[in-house]
């Protein structure tokens, strides 16, 4: 348990400072029923295609074994479908000038960024070497595992042609070709499509690439089994800009559709108008903060007559600074989702907004973190020390500057929540913070635990407490198996339902968890030095399941007279 608590802890201020990197992407997950009857692919070059330079070829995969089962290959013909966990490398080469020899093939780790690294300390190698001005002519191929290299052949390479001027700036432009491969009908399976409209980009840099803006276009793509499954990827761009340390200091994506439909189960997941926009700045104290906007337009999923959706999500993200303090937030609102009735038995209609917020921390050593996480990720980069280890020196770092990360009591915050259903609505603001005059460490279990101080007020609707309890206890298998009228049965079902929810509020009620006001019911909780009030009545503290030595909860007396709590005078008792 007290590793399971120190991990949390660390993980919590390893991404509220920004060193878990933000990653927007938008994915849907297949059906393993789709993922079983995608069939194998042998790609074709489309007669279109632009024919890309030929640079000497990597050694071709060994050849399978003789003793290969009919098994053992419908397993690979399923395990090819999972495109990413079958790339075991990357292969780069160059030609400088039109009249040199090929370099040596290397072969890269499967990750972009060390791509990247390794193109630019080639880059920089060849321009100590060569006379300005430069053309680079670059191909990038990917390894695929043994049986998915025999189940989908060769695909097309990535082109880079790069060109620096005799000022020593570059700007490459990278292309993956357009492809093609259509399978006629066979039996019962159905026309196997693909379309893939290819990938075009642009890159600038500077001769000691301290600044590398780059642009890519993805075309789309259509993967069809007639009458079984689709799947369309619309349009989609990235742009930004990277510095020395290839850490993204201006980041941006549009996402126009994606689209799966699974025809025998009518199935379907809806994306659409997906952007993200993103800035890495510095404030005074030197603290690095990522301030800007996710959005999404559309979500939508589907099966038969089922069908649940959101609209107009948006989040936003950013920091502020307070001398030698520094806090970070992330607000987010959505303008209309509906949650369908086979989820709680009914329909809700819900608008939300609030804000997460990490305060109060100490800048100092949030920028020491900072600098560390960059060092770890160049490490990486260049030495090749695995992303596990750079993670492993990262918990560590945390550990070690936890306590002067916590001297201004830092808490995290959920301020002007706000949840509004046809039902009615749920609001509040909770706080859960440490003392930092009792935190000692990570490692210190009970000063951890004996310093975390907690507040929350929030109001909820009966009407929405009282249906979403009886919801909740609406289970058709209790009686459909003993009353033959369907019609009869849920009726029963739905009252019963009903008499144990209001069981469930007057017990509630009758333990002070929730007071009166109104249309509305209220919850006021505090936690300080180990001593939990609700409603201003004592509780047994959560935390005494948590600690070496359970500490006992004072008295309501006591507790009073040494800590603050939230106003509960104008709750009605």
């Amino acid at each position: 348990m007290k590793i399971v608590l120190q991990f949390l802890a660390a993980s919590m201020l390893l991404s509220s400072v920004g060193l878990i990197p933000l990653n927007v992407a938008v994915a849907t997950e297949e059906k393993t029923e789709v993922n079983q009857q995608i069939k194998s692919v042998v790609p074709e070059k489309s007669a279109t295609d632009p024919a890309p330079p030929q640079l000497s070829e990597p050694p071709p995969p060994s050849a399978p074994s003789e003793e290969m089962t009919e098994t053992n290959e419908a397993a690979e013909a399923n395990q090819a479908v999972d495109f990413v966990k079958n790339i075991e490398g990357l292969t780069l080469q160059h030609r400088f000038n039109a009249d040199d020899a090929p370099q040596p093939i290397k072969q890269v780790k499967a990750d972009p960024l060390i791509l990247l690294q390794t193109f630019k300390q080639d880059v920089m190698a060849m321009l100590q070497a060569h006379p300005k001005p430069l053309k680079i002519t670059s191909e990038i191929k990917l390894l695929f595992s043994e049986s998915f290299s025999k189940q989908v052949g060769e695909l097309p390479s990535i082109t880079v042609q790069t060109e620096i001027d005799a000022e020593g700036k570059g700007r490459s432009n990278i292309v993956l070709p357009a492809h093609q491969h259509e399978e006629p009908a066979a039996g019962e399976v159905g026309k196997f499509i693909i379309d893939f409209k290819g990938i075009t980009g642009q890159s600038e840099f500077t001769e000691d690439f301290a600044n590398l803006g780059y642009q890519i276009d993805f075309s789309g793509l259509t993967v069809e089994e007639e009458n079984q499954y689709k799947i369309v990827w619309d349009k989609t761009t990235l742009e930004g800009r990277l510095d020395a340390d290839l850490i993204a200091v201006k980041a941006a994506a549009n996402l126009s559709k994606m689209e799966l439909t699974y025809s025998e189960e009518s199935f379907k997941i809806l994306i659409e108008n997906g952007s993200s926009e993103t800035v890495l700045e510095k404030l005074k104290n030197s603290v690095e903060v990522h301030t800007g906007n996710i959005k999404l337009g559309k979500f939508e999923l589907q099966q038969g007559d089922t069908q649940g959706k959101m609209d107009r999500l948006e989040m936003t993200l950013g920091g502020t600074e307070q001398a030698d303090q520094v806090s970070f937030f992330l607000n987010t609102k959505f303008n209309g989702a509906l949650l369908p009735k086979e989820v709680l038995g009914e329909s809700l209609t819900l608008h939300y907004n609030s804000q997460l917020a990490l305060q109060s921390l100490a800048a100092e050593p949030v920028v020491a973190l900072q600098q560390a996480a960059r060092e770890f990720e160049r490490q990486r980069l260049k030495d090749g020390i695995s992303e596990n280890m750079m993670y492993l020196m990262l918990f560590n770092k945390v550990m070690e500057v936890a306590p002067k990360l916590a001297v201004k009591s830092p808490k995290l915050a959920l301020n002007d929540f706000n949840l509004k259903t046809n039902y009615g609505q749920l609001s509040g603001k909770m706080t859960v913070g440490l003392d930092g005059a009792k935190f000692k460490s990570l490692t210190d279990i009970d000063s951890l635990l004996m310093s975390l101080q907690m507040q929350a007020d929030f109001t909820l609707s009966k009407k929405l407490l009282q249906k979403l309890l009886a919801m909740l206890l609406s289970e058709p298998s209790v009686t459909d198996d003993k009353t033959p009228d369907k019609k009869s049965s849920k009726e029963a079902i739905e009252k019963q339902a009903e008499q144990q929810a209001d069981e469930g509020i007057r017990e509630l009620l009758g333990e002070k968890w929730l007071v009166e006001e109104g249309e509305n019911y209220r919850f006021v909780a505090s936690l300080k030095n180990n001593s939990f009030i609700v409603n201003g009545a004592p509780k047994p503290s959560p935390l005494n399941d948590f600690m070496v030595i359970p500490i006992p909860s004072p008295s309501l007396s006591e507790a009073q007279s040494g800590q603050e709590t939230l106003p509960v005078s104008e709750v009605k008792h």
